[in-house]
């Protein structure tokens, strides 16, 4: 005796593999690191005040989501600069210092602390006046929601 399977029409088909493709490439998209950028003014390795505010805001949801974290960190803290800038190379590294100094005031230099610098041409990206920050917490975080409290973003 042969069952019949159930006949799905061509758009069934096509609604069922869409919603099995987002949720594949969904587990495949989370990355396990909060990161933020503080952007800065041409020629400058001041952070501008709305920046610091922004920051502070941004350091203190960390803090909260991590507050009982206690398996191992990284905090990566990269400066940059475009080409067209006044001593690029020196201005990558003044806001470098300028955002890490900003991080250690913040309290919020958590784990092995890696740092670098970049030159971009302009043409290349939309803004390359920054410093980017990563906070990278191993297990329990936002990719492992199902062993920890923190909620899944």
């Amino acid at each position: 005796m042969q069952t019949a399977l159930p006949v799905m029409s061509s758009t069934a088909c096509k609604a069922l593999s869409s919603l099995l493709f987002i949720a594949w490439t969904g587990a495949l998209a989370c990355v396990p690191s909060e990161n933020f950028d503080i952007y800065f003014n041409a020629n400058s390795g001041d952070v501008p005040t709305a920046e610091v505010l922004r920051l502070a805001k941004w350091v203190a949801k960390q803090k909260a989501a991590y507050a009982n974290h206690v398996t191992k960190e990284m905090t990566q803290v990269s400066g940059h600069a475009e080409t067209t800038e006044h001593d690029p190379q020196g201005l990558a590294q003044a806001r470098l210092a300028a955002g890490k100094r900003l991080l250690a005031q913040l309290g919020f230099l958590r784990g092995d602390v890696e740092t670098d610098t970049h030159i971009y041409e302009p043409a290349r990206l939309i803004n390359g006046k920054r410093v980017e920050i990563s906070f990278l917490p191993e297990c329990p975080n936002v990719c492992c929601p199902a062993n920890s409290n923190l909620p899944a973003e």
